[in-house]
């Protein structure tokens, strides 16, 4: 199924059960599933446009910020990005939260001193997402990156 006029495919997902807290089956028929799908878009004023997207359920959205951020203010190539390690808020079965990381002594740190539970994973695990974007520069240059916690590769010729 496609959203009229636009040529996007609607989610195929079965829903996601971080986002419907009263189970999936509460909805009425006919009510369409909340979905954390983001593809997105974006442009600078220096004429920059990216294009970004992930799978990965409820961390598509803060992998996608992750590497928007160190991009647009840091002034990271999308590699380098893509390739940083990552970090995602979780609720727990209990109420309670904690922070998942990826394998960062900087992370940790700043988790630790800001009194934070967490639970550190090895670098570049796939529970993380699998980030995939492109980027035209100001300039017209073309860049690619594929997220080394999935299988991907990029080419540009």
């Amino acid at each position: 199924m496609t959203v009229s006029g636009t040529g996007l495919m609607a989610n195929n997902a079965l829903g996601e059960l971080e986002l419907n807290r009263l189970g999936l089956h509460s909805l009425q028929p006919g009510t369409r599933l909340a979905s954390n799908m983001a593809p997105t878009t974006g442009r600078s004023k220096d004429g920059a446009a990216i294009a970004i997207g992930s799978p990965g359920a409820d961390r598509i959205t803060t992998a996608l910020a992750q590497v928007i951020l160190h991009v647009a203010c840091h002034g990271e190539d999308l590699q380098t990005a893509v390739d940083r390690p990552r970090m995602h808020p979780r609720r727990l079965d209990d109420g309670s939260t904690r922070v998942e990381h990826e394998q960062d002594a900087m992370i940790a740190a700043s988790l630790d001193a800001a009194g934070l539970a967490r639970h550190e994973h090895p670098l570049h695990v796939m529970y993380f997402g699998g980030v995939g974007a492109a980027l035209r520069t100001g300039e017209g240059q073309l860049q690619a990156a594929a997220d080394p916690r999935r299988e991907a590769a990029t080419l540009i010729t």
